[in-house]
């Protein structure tokens, strides 16, 4: 029957590029109803679902919590954890990173005084982080930016709930995304005397991280592959076949580092040919000891953090290196998938 009957497609498309972060892009014409449908289902995509970096835990030294003063400074800690919720980022590869900041002196402390490597971009470098008022007062810290989507609270962000894991850790509630506002209007169009039809006018601004065109393009893309389910849709439920449970937890195939383990730790571990969780946890402790350089806190620790994630030493593994092989390549491919998928 659809095939029997024109539906109109939207062949005007304007974009009005007020800046690099505010953009108005007009669309028509719609059949009658799809731009209030269209509107609002592009704008709680771009609220809620484009994926955006955050600042998600801080490190600042003679600090152990938020709710104390440093002599020195103007803000309060609440205060400057307000500022860096403004700051504008993106994170080039990976799911996180970590940025340093040190200064000293009287004046203001801007994000351009964060030493960054060229995995992360700031993108509002004159934001300001706090305001130091005496000429000896400093101001010292590690910044973990992550990213994610939507808005997520500190406590939900699992990496974040081994709080032993970091001494006085200031854990972040993260909103991920990088749209300011996202405004749709429906108005009418014309097409030669015929009114009866919609005109879609979206207004967006970002934080600069992303362009307001990629990420209305990402929003439909999402909402494309959402779609895209209902269109084979039968009455009868098909059970979709039952996935080989791998035999292995995935976290076996992590590298040392993901542990968070003291550097001199990990690095003895690596001379050891220790290089993923799971060449690890096969190792017993009677054993783990006679690795040199690598004392008992160090060993408290790591059978610490391995307790946190329901593991342990001396763990038998069989056919480990035949399942690490198929398992790390079964995990780039979802990865390669992944990233064609949102950024094709």
């Amino acid at each position: 029957m659809l095939d029997r009957i024109k539906f109109l497609k939207p062949y005007i498309i304007k974009i009005k590029k007020k800046n690099y972060k505010k953009s108005k892009i007009i669309i028509e014409p719609l059949e009658r109803g799809l731009g209030q449908t269209i509107g609002n289902s592009l704008r709680r995509i771009l609220i809620s679902l484009i994926p955006g970096c955050a600042v998600t835990q801080l490190v600042i030294k003679d600090i152990e919590h938020e709710y104390t003063h440093k002599i020195g400074l103007k803000e309060d800690i609440s205060e400057i954890i307000l500022n860096f919720k403004n700051l504008s980022c993106k994170i080039i590869k990976n799911n996180h990173d970590f940025l340093y900041l040190k200064k000293k002196g009287i004046g203001p402390v801007l994000a351009s005084d964060i030493s960054y490597n060229k995995n992360v971009k700031i993108y509002n470098p004159k934001h300001v982080i706090c305001n130091l008022t005496d000429k000896n007062s400093y101001i010292s810290m590690k910044i973990k930016v992550q990213i994610g989507k939507g808005f997520v609270y500190a406590h939900d962000i699992k990496e974040n709930k081994n709080k032993k894991s970091c001494l006085g850790c200031i854990l972040l509630d993260a909103y991920y995304s990088p749209i300011k506002y996202a405004i749709y209007n429906v108005k009418s169009s014309r097409i030669g005397r015929n009114t009866n039809f919609d005109k879609l006018i979206l207004n967006v601004k970002t934080n600069g991280s992303i362009s307001p065109e990629k990420a209305i393009r990402y929003a439909s893309i999402i909402l494309t592959k959402q779609l895209k389910q209902f269109i084979n849709l039968h009455d009868t439920i098909k059970l979709k076949p039952k996935k080989k449970i791998n035999e292995f937890n995935p976290i076996l195939l992590y590298p040392i580092d993901s542990l968070e383990l003291p550097a001199r730790a990990s690095n003895c571990l690596k001379s050891e040919t220790i290089y993923y969780v799971g060449d690890l946890v096969q190792i017993k402790e009677s054993d783990l000891i006679k690795t040199p350089n690598l004392g008992k806190k160090s060993i408290s620790e790591i059978k610490n953090n391995l307790f946190y994630h329901g593991l342990k030493l001396g763990t038998i593994l069989n056919n480990w290196k035949k399942q690490k092989q198929k398992l790390l390549k079964e995990e780039e491919k979802k990865k390669k998938e992944v990233l064609n998928e949102t950024f094709k």
